[in-house]
C-alpha cells in the first residue's frame, strides 16, 4: 500500500514547493485578432450540452438509467496521513489529467453519458435556453493604473473575458460593450479549446507594470506573469505554477506575493524585478503550518502591508507591516473568531463573529489598535 505522511517538518529554504512545468505561451505586443464568432460558439457548445443533459436527467425523474457498457473505474491503494488520521484516496490517478489512461476514461464516460441522454428536441431546447441565459455581456469593475483604467469584458458571443484599458478621462462614462477599447491581453486562441484564462492581480504605482495570473482549464494552480505596459510585452521572469493568495505592489521595483505550499503552508515573499524568483525572501509566515492560508494586500495608499491569516474556517489573525520593517504588528491574534478586514477613509474596518453569531462591525485606528480602543460601528 502506498502511503504519504503529510506531517512534514518546516524546512527553511527559498523554494519549498518545486513547481510543475507550464507550457510557455508567447504574448505579442499587438492584440490578437478576435476568434471568429462561429468557432467561439462551437467551443461553448460542449459545456451547454453537458448542462442540458443534467437538466434533462432531472426532468425525467428518478428512473433507472442503467445503460449497458458502464465504464470500469479502477481504484488504487493510496492513503494520506493528515494530522495522524489516515485518509484513503482510491481515485488519486484521476488527478493526472494529462495521462493517456485518464483521457481514455473521460472519453468512455462521455460516450456512456451520450447513451443515457442522447440528442433530442428536448435537449436542444434546454441547450438553447441555457445559451440565452448565459451568453450575455459581462464587464468587471475597472481598476486604475496610472493614466488608464483596466477592466475585463466578455461580450455576447465570446468565449473568454478580454483585458482592456481606457484613458482615465473616460472614467465617468459607463463601459459600453458596443464600443471598441484598447486590448491589453486576449486569451482567445492561445489554447486549442480556449481553456486559458487571465486574471488581473495588481498594477504598480504609476501604472507601468501589470501582474496577472494565467490559468489553464480548471486547475487550482496558476502561473503569475508581469507585463510591461509601456513596452506592450511580458518580462522574461514569472512566478512558477503554484497556489497564490494575493499580489501587492508598494513601489515600481517589485511586489509582494503569498504562495501556498501544501506541505508547509503559506509564505509571503518579495520579488524584485530582474532577480531570480528562487531568491525571493520570506517576509511573513514563518512558523505557520499547512492548515493556514495567508493573504497579502496593501492599505493606506500602499504604505502598509495587510496580512490576513486564516486558520481554516475557524479563526483569523490580522497583521500589518510597513514595507522594509523587520516584523509585522498584530491587530488580531489569539481570538477564536473570524475577521474580515476592509480599509477605508483612514480606518481598518473588521467584520467579525466575535461575540456575535450574526456578525458585527468594528473600526480600528491603526495608530492605537488595541481591542479596547476599537469602535463598534454595527452591533
Amino acid at each position: 500500500m502506498a502511503r504519504r505522511d503529510l506531517q512534514f517538518p518546516i524546512q527553511r529554504q527559498p523554494d519549498p514547493c518545486p513547481p510543475r512545468p507550464l507550457r510557455s505561451i508567447p504574448l505579442q505586443p499587438d492584440p490578437r485578432p478576435s476568434t471568429p464568432l462561429r468557432s467561439l460558439r462551437r467551443a461553448r457548445a460542449p459545456l451547454l450540452a453537458l448542462a442540458a443533459g443534467g437538466l434533462l436527467l432531472a426532468a425525467l425523474g428518478c428512473q433507472d438509467f442503467r445503460a449497458p457498457g458502464l465504464p470500469e473505474t479502477r481504484t488504487v491503494d493510496v492513503v494520506d496521513t493528515l494530522h495522524g488520521v489516515e485518509i484513503p484516496d482510491p481515485y488519486r490517478w484521476l488527478e493526472d489529467l494529462g495521462s493517456l489512461e485518464n483521457q481514455a476514461w473521460i472519453a468512455a464516460q462521455n460516450a456512456w453519458a451520450e447513451q443515457i441522454v442522447p440528442p433530442s428536441p428536448l435537449r436542444e431546447r434546454i441547450t438553447e435556453r441555457l445559451r440565452e441565459l448565459t451568453d450575455t455581456d459581462d464587464v468587471s469593475s475597472p481598476r486604475r493604473g496610472g493614466d488608464y483604467e483596466y477592466f475585463t469584458m466578455r461580450r455576447r458571443g465570446e468565449e473568454l473575458p478580454v483585458l482592456y484599458r481606457r484613458p482615465v478621462g473616460e472614467a465617468e462614462e459607463e463601459i459600453d460593450p458596443e464600443r471598441d477599447y484598447e486590448v491589453v491581453l486576449d486569451p482567445h486562441g492561445l489554447s486549442p479549446e480556449n481553456t486559458t484564462r487571465f486574471h488581473l492581480l495588481d498594477l504598480s504605482p504609476g501604472g507601468r507594470y501589470l501582474v496577472y495570473s494565467e490559468r489553464d482549464g480548471g486547475m487550482d494552480e496558476v502561473q503569475i506573469r508581469i507585463r510591461d505596459l509601456e513596452e506592450g510585452s511580458d518580462l522574461p521572469e514569472s512566478l512558477p505554477l503554484a497556489l497564490y493568495r494575493g499580489v501587492a505592489f508598494v513601489d515600481h521595483e517589485g511586489f509582494y506575493y503569498s504562495v501556498v505550499c501544501r506541505r508547509e503552508g503559506s509564505r509571503v515573499r518579495y520579488h524584485e524585478f530582474g532577480t531570480p524568483v528562487s531568491d525571493d525572501p520570506v517576509v511573513f509566515g514563518e512558523g505557520y503550518g499547512p492548515e493556514t492560508r495567508i493573504e497579502v494586500s496593501t492599505i493606506a495608499d500602499r504604505e502598509l502591508l495587510l496580512y490576513t491569516v486564516n486558520h481554516g474556517w475557524a479563526s483569523t489573525e490580522i497583521h500589518v507591516q510597513r514595507p522594509g520593517e523587520d516584523s509585522a504588528r498584530a491587530i488580531v491574534e489569539g481570538v477564536d473568531a473570524r475577521f474580515y478586514p476592509r480599509y477605508t477613509q483612514g480606518e481598518l474596518y473588521l467584520r467579525t463573529n466575535w461575540g456575535a453569531d450574526l456578525n458585527r462591525l468594528f473600526a480600528v485606528d491603526l495608530a492605537n489598535p488595541a481591542p479596547e480602543h476599537w469602535r463598534e460601528v454595527i452591533g
